[in-house]
């Protein structure tokens, strides 16, 4: 998923580059996605974060959904936030505030479907879904095993 966004920037600026200042676009627009890069460093780096869209995302990832939150990505960055900033930019003629507006419409589009989703799981099936993930890990002991166990300690 980290891809998806890579990807999702670089196409951005592809774009500014066909702008008729195309030097002073991708000028700015690499100071727009520098700003949003320190501004997930900052909370990723001190794990406490600021913004709900990487909550959310984790959440989801975290409840086995990775399915989900990559088709969450791909339609709220390729069919929401890249045609909404060249319609922007080209046609309504706001240049790079135009290609800015598509992206971060994209990342609110993604926050709020994600939110929305983890809003609405049923948390209990999900404590007994991890709870029965975890269980596979570990062999209980019979009642034998425990006795024998107790009987071989050394007695002070």
């Amino acid at each position: 998923m980290l891809c998806l966004e890579l990807w999702y920037n670089a196409l951005l600026v592809l774009m500014a580059g066909y702008m008729e200042n195309a030097s002073v676009a991708i000028a700015a627009f690499a100071i727009c996605i520098n700003v949003a890069t320190l501004e997930l460093m900052i909370p990723i780096g001190f794990l406490s974060g600021t913004s709900m869209q990487p909550v959310f995302s984790g959440a989801a990832v975290g409840c086995g959904r990775q399915t989900m939150v990559a088709w969450v990505n791909l339609v709220s960055y390729y069919v929401v936030g890249i045609p909404l900033g060249l319609v922007l930019a080209y046609v309504v003629n706001l240049e790079v505030r135009g290609i800015w507006i598509g992206m971060i419409s994209g990342v609110a589009v993604q926050t709020l479907v994600l939110g929305f989703l983890i809003w609405r799981l049923d948390w209990d099936e999900e404590v007994m879904k991890a709870s029965a993930r975890l269980n596979r890990w570990f062999k209980p002991q019979s009642e034998d095993s425990l006795e024998n166990s107790s009987e071989n300690r050394i007695q002070p």
